[in-house]
């Protein structure tokens, strides 16, 4: 398979996953929607680097995959790239989850949520560029 037909499969995932989070988000299921917020991130930046025909590692850390992507990010992405990596495991983990559940407040989810699109749009546009 090509690497435009296989980013292209990534991004439909992407986009699902942004999808998912804002369902979520209306029907009260906090660390679901951040969950989903990370994934639409996590494989919007494996797109980009398909796009730059490498293979993406199996990895979940937002600040790993965005170095790979060789973009330069404001400061105020990478910050958010850094709070977004928090989000994956207590939403994955039980053991984890009572130690970070003020992560979840919906006014916090909120703010990521719309955070997760801003970005979500500025990679987008970066992958329009390309």
């Amino acid at each position: 398979m090509n690497k435009n037909k296989i980013a292209k499969q990534w991004l439909e995932f992407a986009r699902d996953d942004l999808k998912i989070a804002e369902i979520l988000f209306r029907n009260k299921s906090y660390k679901g929607c951040s969950w989903h917020c990370h994934q639409a991130v996590e494989k919007i930046l494996k797109v980009i680097i398909i796009k730059k025909n490498k293979r993406p590692r199996k990895i979940h850390d937002l600040i790993e995959l965005s170095k790979e992507t060789e973009i330069k990010f404001p400061e105020n992405f990478q910050s958010f790239l850094e709070e977004l990596n928090l989000h994956y495991l207590p939403t994955r983990y039980p053991d984890v989850y009572p130690r970070m559940k003020k992560l979840y407040l919906p006014k916090n989810i909120k703010r990521v949520l719309k955070l997760t699109k801003t970005l979500f749009l500025w990679l987008k546009s970066y992958l329009n560029q390309k």
